[in-house]
């Protein structure tokens, strides 16, 4: 027992560093403008509510704090900022690429409405079923929190997939040996993220229900510090190699007018988009 709570320590005290150091790059790296760049909120966001989470499961893990539905509920205020806006990181940059900004918007409801059903319903039963209290909870928590995992991670490698064609799609025809570099390291980045992933699966089949929940708070920070250096890639990638994106609105015949996403070669960087 005593070794299962030292490792409790030991990884919640490792996790609070990775979590400072994804706030302070992102102070660093982002201009605070909230009004034309979502990127940086986005990713505090999902530092804080990894800290938030991390924190009420450290707290309950280790015995400060009851185990009881208040903190069981707070550690899932903290999970759900987490899920809500590290996915949307992804499609984000993603979207970069896009030509129709529709189909951003429509991809960004379809996956706040899919994580928001998933949370929705963890919220529902997984407390009950860590207390114990409904054993029907118990049962169903058993096959969701799987399924949850799986579908997470099958998202996951999805965005990931979806941003690594399209950036090799897109930049294909520029003909830049630091694009091909650039688009290398990032399936690099995106495997690492899965590895994530399958280490939370693999210790979801365990004997160990204190360090499968505990996995949770090391991984996914990982996870977060990840998509900050895919972040960085990108932007020090288009800067280097002399690239702009400029968002241009084209209007079509009968008056509808579309948002288009422009790439152009030998044009000073100029940074106007949600992302950079």
């Amino acid at each position: 027992m005593f070794d299962t709570i030292a490792f409790g320590h030991s990884v919640y005290w490792i996790s609070l560093p990775m979590l400072a150091h994804a706030a302070y790059h992102i102070y660093v790296q982002y201009p605070m403008d909230f009004h034309c760049k979502e990127y940086p909120l986005m990713a505090l966001i999902a530092a804080f509510g990894m800290l938030f989470c991390h924190t009420f499961v450290y707290a309950t893990g280790v015995g400060l704090i009851p185990f009881s539905y208040p903190s069981l509920y707070a550690i899932l205020v903290g999970w759900t900022l987490y899920t809500q806006t590290l996915y949307h990181i992804i499609l984000n940059r993603t979207s970069l690429m896009w030509r129709d900004r529709d189909q951003t918007r429509r991809m960004s409801v379809c996956l706040h409405i899919a994580i928001g059903v998933i949370n929705v319903v963890v919220l529902v039963f997984w407390p009950a079923a860590q207390l114990g209290t409904c054993a029907f909870a118990v049962r169903f928590n058993d096959v969701f929190d799987k399924l949850e995992k799986v579908l997470l991670a099958l998202l996951d490698a999805a965005l990931n997939i979806s941003f690594v064609y399209t950036f090799r799609k897109f930049t294909m025809a520029l003909e830049d040996p630091a694009y091909q570099r650039a688009i290398k390291l990032s399936a690099i980045l995106a495997i690492a993220g899965l590895g994530c992933d399958a280490l939370i699966l693999g210790l979801m089949f365990g004997n160990d229900p204190f360090i499968y929940t505990f996995a949770h708070v090391i991984a996914y920070p990982i996870k977060l510090l990840l998509e900050l250096e895919m972040a960085d890639l990108i932007k020090s990638t288009v800067k280097g190699s002399g690239a702009k994106f400029t968002l241009e609105r084209i209007t079509r015949s009968g008056g509808k007018s579309e948002d288009r996403t422009m790439m152009s070669v030998g044009a000073p960087w100029r940074s106007g988009n949600n992302f950079i």
